[in-house]
């Protein structure tokens, strides 16, 4: 594991030695108002993000109040930055003990999440499909094991699974539910795709063949990168994958150079919106013991 790491990074470093001179090149001509728009996009998904895990809490667990999971959502949010998922869900059980909630349904909701985030990818892909024609034995695979992850949300499947580790769920979700939980993680994905493809265009004008690709190439590349989750790497197989693909169609060195964008970038709102809920909190519980503690007129 530790050698396909070291292989990836070799990899990486080797195409930014290769390529220094033209990379400072474009660093030098970058038009850098599209770091505003890119910054912008991954805000956008971030929100969406937060509402599709309040959804599926809120499937689970009602009592909860809406904020309740938007704010263990932002507050938890750089731990994901972190090696590993530990520290992620980690975060997540604390702040839903403190809430009456067991780490059963918060470890099932973080499961649907990400089952739901392949399932979407699953399905966008099978849409920008990159290679061949539609109907090829690799477009006939992914869709079927599209409908096999589908069927692994149903509730029933659900019910019987929590039931089977004595975890009985306290509400089953609608069917409708779960396929909410897909639809909204389409925009995941199609947001986070033109995140780049707007850190690609810093360097460079992208034509609408090119985007296509682009998104494509993200789809794959966050497959490849869900599959390896719980890898302790926050950086490896989904660069990798997305600089083999993307560099097929543009020069080598904008992707590299947007890709570092990417993670620098959506690390650091990852690290501010934690930041801004944790420092929050202190006044946002004053207030709100303050509006009960008022007599009603």
């Amino acid at each position: 594991m530790v050698g396909l790491w070291g292989s990836v990074l070799l990899t990486l470093v080797g195409l930014t030695w290769q390529h220094g001179e033209a990379l400072r090149a474009y660093l030098w001509q970058a038009n850098y108002i599209f770091l505003l728009w890119a910054g912008l996009t991954y805000l956008g998904a971030l929100g969406c993000a937060a509402f599709i895990w309040a959804t599926i809490m809120r499937s689970f667990e009602p009592s909860v109040s809406w904020w309740a999971h938007l704010e263990v959502y932002g507050a938890t949010l750089a731990a994901r930055r972190l090696p590993g998922t530990l520290w992620y869900v980690g975060g997540r059980f604390t702040r839903y003990q403190k809430l009456g909630i067991a780490r059963s349904v918060v470890a099932l909701a973080s499961s649907m999440e990400m089952v739901a985030y392949f399932i979407a990818a699953l399905l966008l892909t099978l849409g920008w499909w990159p290679w061949g024609q539609q109907g090829g034995w690799e477009w006939v695979g992914l869709s079927g094991l599209a409908l096999m992850s589908l069927l692994a949300i149903h509730p029933a499947v659900l019910a019987w699974g929590m039931a089977y580790l004595q975890r009985p769920l306290q509400r089953r979700p609608l069917w409708r539910e779960t396929l909410l939980w897909v639809g909204l993680s389409t925009s995941i994905w199609v947001l986070g795709g033109a995140t780049l493809i707007e850190l690609l265009s810093v360097f460079q004008p992208l034509t609408l063949a090119e985007q296509r690709w682009v998104m494509g190439a993200w789809m794959i590349a966050g497959l490849a990168g869900l599959l390896t989750i719980f890898l302790p790497s926050a950086f490896g197989i989904a660069e990798l994958g997305l600089t083999v693909l993307i560099s097929t169609q543009l020069p080598a060195q904008i992707v590299i150079l947007a890709l570092v964008l990417y993670r620098l970038i959506t690390t650091a709102l990852d690290v501010l919106v934690s930041l801004c809920i944790v420092l929050s909190e202190p006044l946002i519980r004053r207030v709100t013991s303050d509006q009960h503690a008022q007599p009603k007129a």
